[in-house]
Order: structure tokens, then sequence, then C-alpha cells
């Protein structure tokens, strides 16, 4: 099989949620912690809406990875419609994820519409994870999306990580009770 239906994926995803699917550049990350670090306020009547950072502590993302690792904000922490954090290491290959919140963006309807296209582009690269959220798909073999309650959770590790789902998993189990 060719690899072009993987990247025809990727492009599509990535286009359809904006996101990024690479591990991300310290220079990234160092010019975003300023922005996540301005509170939102939160309208009457509104939800609190909480930082990716706050959903999961290094400590707790350390134990789930295997490794030391600290969280900055990525540059799609865009309050109060999207909150991302990257968490890495100091090593060079390190452990690494991300989670990136889209607040409103989970609508069962879209991830409907691009789990057939995806299965139309290549058969087999979407696989349903039961009990995450109302809906959740491994898009690659190192990023999950889940729907939950009409947000829109993205994890992903560095290429190559190895046992993905169960820690995809843990981290969605710590994530809702915060978010």
């Amino acid at each position: 099989m060719s690899s072009k239906p993987a990247v025809y994926l990727t492009i599509f995803l990535s286009a359809v949620f904006g996101s990024g699917c690479s591990k991300q550049e310290g220079s990234r990350v160092a010019a975003t912690t300023a922005t996540a670090a301005k509170a939102t306020t939160v309208a009457p009547g509104e939800r609190h809406r909480a930082r990716a950072c706050d959903m999961v502590t290094p400590t707790e993302m350390s134990a789930i990875l295997g490794g030391p690792v600290t969280a900055a904000a990525g540059a799609l922490e865009i309050p109060p419609t999207r909150t991302e954090c990257i968490y890495s290491s100091a090593l060079e290959q390190g452990p690494y994820a991300e989670i990136e919140v889209d607040w409103d963006g989970g609508d069962l309807k879209a991830m409907e519409t691009a789990v057939g296209l995806v299965n139309g582009i290549a058969a087999g690269a979407v696989d349903p994870l039961q009990g995450l959220g109302e809906r959740a798909h491994m898009v690659t073999s190192f990023q999950i999306f889940i729907s939950t309650h009409g947000d829109l959770m993205m994890i992903r590790f560095a290429p190559g990580t190895k046992n993905v789902i169960p820690m995809a998993r843990r981290i969605y189990e710590i994530a809702k009770t915060r978010m």
C-alpha cells in the first residue's frame, strides 16, 4: 500500500481541525506561554473552560509517558475557543505529548463526515476507540481525536511512540474531570 493515503489523510484532517501533527519547536512554545498566562473571563451563563495544561499536570503526564516532562501552552492556545498544552522532555528523544481542545469543535456530524472521508481515502486508517467520549478515532498511529460533550480533544504523541491507546485513555480519563 502506498503512503499517499496517509499523507492525504494528515493534510485533510489538519485542514478540517486546524491542527498540526509534528513535535513543536521550543521557540513556538516560549512565544505562546505569555498568551496562555492571560486570564480568561467567563460570562454569566457560560461554562468555565479549563486550560489544557491544567487538565493534566506535568506530574500526571510524566507518570503516563514514563519520564519527566514540562508543560507549556502551545501556539494553538487561543482562549476562550481553543487550548493547547505541549508536554516535552529536555532530552532529544524524551517523552512527548500534546493535548488540544477545540471548545464546541467536537460536533459528531462533522466528525462522522471526516471519518467517512478518511475511510474513503485510506480504509482502516481510522480506528474507533470504545469508551472515550461520545466518539473517538485513532487518526494516525500517534494521534487520537475524541468528541466529548460537543468539544473536540486531540491527543498527539511523538511519531513512533508505542502503546498510544492506553496512554490516551489515561490522559482522557484525567482531563475529562477538569474540562
